[in-house]
């Protein structure tokens, strides 16, 4: 009877892997057309983030700069004491 059991649970388990296997390859191709769709949205936001980030560096740039003149202008303009 030990025999038997044994025999059924191993022909249960190659049942089972290849089930798993049969739904992986039929599964695989819309996954990864899911993944491939998830990673252009992503590099898309990605994309926008970077270029937020760029702009904002120029304006704070352009900031230092206008700062930096009137903080000259006024050393230059105040009378010494």
């Amino acid at each position: 009877m030990d025999i038997l059991t044994m025999k059924m649970e191993a022909i249960m388990q190659k049942f089972f892997e290849a089930n798993v296997d049969f739904i992986c390859k039929l599964t695989e191709p819309k996954l990864k057309e899911e993944l491939n769709g998830s990673l252009s949205t992503n590099g898309t936001r990605f994309q926008g983030v970077l270029e937020a980030l760029e702009e904002e560096t120029k304006l704070l740039k352009r900031e230092k700069s206008y700062y930096q003149f009137c903080k000259n202008l006024m050393i230059e303009t105040m009378p010494i004491v």
